[in-house]
């Protein structure tokens, strides 16, 4: 999708949530963060150079180089205002505040596509942009409330495979699937505090 694009299509979720004033804040967090994750996504894969890779690296392998791109841990930081609003109208002025951030990094004329070589080298690609994303975007408790539904998954998955004649390829992808996805779970919960 190209940045105008990306953009524009920004300023549409943000104008038809400022036609809702009354909406409850928790609903205006949830509604933005959803509407505008695909979104973020095309914009950090088009500009957020090596910012991803800096992340994972740092949580994965400490200590890591930081980011020479610091889109990605900008935006995530954008996000977490939008989620640490109390009303609606904080919702959407950092709604708006992240918007302008993306679209900064967007029309800069050094922005680099996404590297995603540690996502490869180290997840070995078992988790997807998307899902890293919604992680890194996630409020703490929603990463506990992740970290415990995972630990659940494993559990019954490795119950599933213990109890197989065979062992199904689709049961052992989404086992060490999920078993990354945990990996990266409890350590931004650890980055976090």
């Amino acid at each position: 999708m190209p940045a105008a694009q990306v953009l524009t299509r920004l300023n549409e979720i943000v104008a038809v949530a400022e036609m809702h004033p009354g909406t409850r804040a928790e609903r205006a967090r949830t509604g933005i963060r959803a509407e505008f994750l695909p979104l973020l996504r095309q914009a950090v894969e088009q500009a957020a150079g090596d910012g991803l890779d800096a992340w994972l690296a740092g949580l994965l392998k400490p200590p890591a180089e930081p980011a020479r791109n610091g889109m990605l841990m900008e935006v995530a930081a954008a996000m977490q205002a939008v989620n640490a609003a109390r009303t609606n109208a904080a919702a959407l002025e950092a709604a708006r505040a992240l918007m302008a951030l993306a679209g900064r990094h967007l029309q800069a004329p050094d922005a680099a596509k996404l590297s995603l070589k540690v996502l490869e080298k180290e997840l070995e690609g078992r988790l997807e942009v998307d899902a890293l994303l919604q992680l890194l975007f996630a409020t703490k408790a929603e990463l506990t409330a992740q970290a415990d539904h995972v630990e659940k998954a494993i559990d019954r998955l490795r119950e599933e495979l213990r109890q197989a004649v065979a062992q199904p390829a689709g049961l052992m992808w989404n086992f060490s699937r999920l078993k990354a996805e945990r990996r990266v779970i409890l350590a931004e919960l650890k980055r976090r505090g």
